[in-house]
C-alpha cells in the first residue's frame, strides 16, 4: 500500500490509487476509509464497472444503501453482465425484502453462472417470497441437482413442500441428508413433516436427533411451540 500512498501524497486525486487503496482497507475491514478514498475517484472512475462494484461494496458496508446501490448500476449500465455487481446488489435489495428486484439480478446472474448452486438457491429463495412457488421449487432442485450437500436449498424446498401439503414429498427431499447434518433445523423440520404425516414414534426420532445435536436451542424451540399450540 505504501507505493499508492506515494502517489497520492503526489496526486491526491490518482483514481487507480483511491481505487486500490480502497480495495486494501476494504480487505482490511476499514470500510469507512474505503468508501472515503473511492469517493475521491468516482468523477474520473464513474464509468468503471469494476470501481463501482467495489465502490458499492464500501457504501453497502458502512450502511449506504442507497448509494449503494446506485453504484452497483451504474456498473451494470457500464457491464451489465459484471457478476459482481450483479450479487452485491441482489443481495442488498434481499436484505431490504424487495424480492422482485432480488429475483431479477439473481435470474441474470444465473443465465452467466448456470451451474452455481449458490445463486440457484438465491434465486429460489427470492421466487418464494413473491409466491411464485414453483418457480421457487425448481430452482431448489436445481441447486441440489447442482450440489447434493446444498442443505440449505434442501430446507427450503422441504419447507415448501410441506406448507402445499405434501409431507411424503418434503420427506423425501429432506431425510436421507438430515441424517448425515448437524444443523439443527434439518431434524425439527423432519419431525414437522412426520408430525404432519401423524408419526409420532418418527417425530420422536427427529426430536431426539435435534437433542443431540443441540440440546438447550432445541428445547426452547420445542417448549414454543408447545406454547403456541396451547394458546392456539
Amino acid at each position: 500500500m505504501s507505493g499508492y500512498r506515494e502517489i497520492l501524497d503526489r496526486a491526491p486525486y490518482h483514481p487507480d490509487a483511491l481505487h486500490y487503496c480502497g480495495l486494501i482497507l476494504l480487505g482490511r475491514g476499514d470500510h469507512a476509509g474505503a468508501a472515503k478514498l473511492m469517493g475521491r475517484a468516482v468523477p474520473a472512475l464513474g464509468a468503471n464497472a469494476d470501481f463501482n462494484a467495489n465502490h458499492g461494496v464500501a457504501l453497502r458496508a458502512v450502511g449506504k444503501n442507497e448509494q449503494a446501490k446506485a453504484s452497483f448500476r451504474r456498473a451494470l449500465a457500464a457491464n451489465p453482465g459484471h457478476g459482481f455487481a450483479l450479487y452485491n446488489l441482489g443481495s442488498l435489495l434481499a436484505g431490504e425484502r424487495d424480492w422482485a428486484g432480488a429475483a431479477a439480478q439473481f435470474g441474470r446472474l444465473l443465465e452467466k453462472n448456470p451451474d452455481s448452486a449458490e445463486i440457484a438457491h438465491l434465486l429460489g429463495q427470492a421466487l418464494a417470497e413473491l409466491g411464485r412457488t414453483e418457480e421457487a421449487a425448481e430452482r431448489y432442485r436445481q441447486a441440489i441437482s447442482l450440489d447434493a450437500r446444498a442443505m440449505d436449498a434442501r430446507l427450503d424446498l422441504a419447507e415448501l413442500e410441506l406448507a402445499q401439503g405434501r409431507p411424503d414429498s418434503a420427506e423425501s427431499v429432506l431425510a436421507e441428508a438430515a441424517a448425515a447434518t448437524t444443523n439443527l433445523k434439518a431434524p425439527i423440520l423432519m419431525a414437522e413433516i412426520l408430525a404432519r404425516r401423524g408419526d409420532g414414534p418418527g417425530r420422536e426420532k427427529w426430536l431426539d436427533r435435534a437433542r443431540e445435536i443441540e440440546p438447550r436451542a432445541a428445547e426452547v424451540f420445542f417448549q414454543a411451540g408447545r406454547e403456541m399450540q396451547e394458546t392456539g
